[in-house]
């Protein structure tokens, strides 16, 4: 079995594990999942430097360095108290489509579309909308994030306008 077939094969338990609710331990296959593509290999780097398609490198680069980490990982375990209220399905559907994503780059080397990033951002912004004032989530640090997830997508923004007005290469390079 190689290292493709593994991940794949983690994917499925770990799409398993999240369908029967277990998310902490499907949580922690994602991870395992994603410290095995970049072991030994960094396959971001690998088709970076083999043909330079700056659109899904950006995208790329947009979904795991600067989204991915956004993301709260404590509210996947099954017993968090959150899920006792509407609305917790929201963080659920956002968690789940991290990994189906994360699953999609690195298995089947599938481009990120900005639709896709929208979508995830848009919900996880009306989940926290939801909880502004719960014990679960502070006021403060809801609105810091809500900040960086509105600061993403102005960046995502300039990243497909650049894309489409052929101009991936440049805003690749400007990039941090």
């Amino acid at each position: 079995m190689n290292k493709t077939q593994i991940i794949a094969s983690l994917s499925n338990i770990s799409n398993q594990l999240d369908n029967n609710t277990l998310y902490k331990e499907a949580n922690i296959l994602t991870n395992v999942m994603k410290k095995l593509a970049q072991e030994d290999t960094n396959t971001f780097n690998i088709r970076s430097n083999q043909d330079e398609n700056y659109p899904e490198m950006i995208m790329q680069h947009l979904f795991e360095d600067k989204l991915w980490p956004m993301i709260p990982r404590q509210f996947e375990r099954e017993d968090h108290p959150i899920h006792k209220f509407s609305g917790s399905d929201k963080i659920r559907w956002v968690l789940k489509q991290m990994r189906d994503l994360l699953s999609k780059v690195q298995i089947d080397e599938e481009y990120v579309e900005p639709k896709q990033l929208r979508n995830i951002v848009n919900v996880y912004r009306d989940f926290l909308k939801d909880f502004i004032n719960s014990e679960f989530i502070g006021r403060k640090a809801n609105e810091i994030t809500t900040e960086r997830l509105n600061e993403f997508l102005m960046l995502l923004d300039k990243a497909e306008q650049a894309i489409n007005q052929n101009n991936a290469e440049d805003f690749w390079e400007s990039l941090p």
